[in-house]
Parts: structure tokens; C-alpha cells; sequence
């Protein structure tokens, strides 16, 4: 389900009731692109709405070639508001939060978790 960071702010004030009573048992994870996060609404989406298990897909930086460029995979560890990944197919550096470098070249990364490319 796409959604955006301003949606989720304006929903949190309406409380939990509105998506309590619906089935949401479909819903596998959420997408969002082109608007940064903060960490409540981030954490708020992902433990009432999502109940801790559906990851959200947080996609930027490429509209203007047509593809992002970071991500945060659902196949990584996830951390509110973060990029944990190149997107597949793109060579980016990706930094943590004390400025390491590391490079995550989506076929390195995934010829090491699965054996080959």
C-alpha cells in the first residue's frame, strides 16, 4: 500500500479505531517515495497499523532517471526513516550513522546472501 509521510501525520490525531475495523490481513507491506520521515509517524504506521511485521518500503532519488537509488529493502534489517540499501540494479555508497563508508552493490550483495548471481 503506497503512503505518504503527511498522510500518516494526519491520521496518528484520529487515533487507531478507523483501521482497527478492517481487514487488513492482505496488506503484505507499505511503499513510500519523494518526502523525507520523521520517527513517530515512521514507528506509528509500522507497529499499529502494520503490527510489526509488514516492513515499509521507503524508495528515493531518481525521478529524473526513472529509477531510486536507495531503499530500504524489506530483505535487510530495517531502521525507521533509514535507506539500508542501494535499490537492485544501482552501485551507491551508502554511509551509517557515524559516516563509515560501505559500499552495497545489489548483485555483490545478493551473490553473497544466495550463493550466485
Amino acid at each position: 500500500m503506497g503512503v505518504s509521510p503527511t498522510l500518516i501525520r494526519s491520521l496518528i490525531p484520529q487515533g487507531d479505531e478507523h483501521f482497527k475495523k478492517h481487514d487488513l490481513s492482505s496488506l503484505k507491506c507499505f511503499a513510500s517515495t519523494g518526502e523525507p520521515w520523521n520517527p513517530d509517524p515512521w514507528m506509528w504506521l509500522f507497529e499499529k497499523v502494520g503490527e510489526g511485521k509488514r516492513p515499509i518500503i521507503n524508495y528515493s532519488g531518481g525521478t529524473e532517471i526513472s529509477g531510486g537509488i536507495v531503499m530500504g529493502n524489506p530483505l535487510m534489517p530495517l531502521k525507521p526513516c533509514a535507506f539500508s540499501a542501494a535499490c537492485p540494479g544501482m552501485d551507491a555508497d551508502v554511509v551509517d550513522e557515524n559516516g563509515n563508508l560501505f559500499v552495497m552493490r545489489w548483485a555483490n550483495w545478493s551473490s553473497k546472501r544466495h550463493g550466485s548471481v
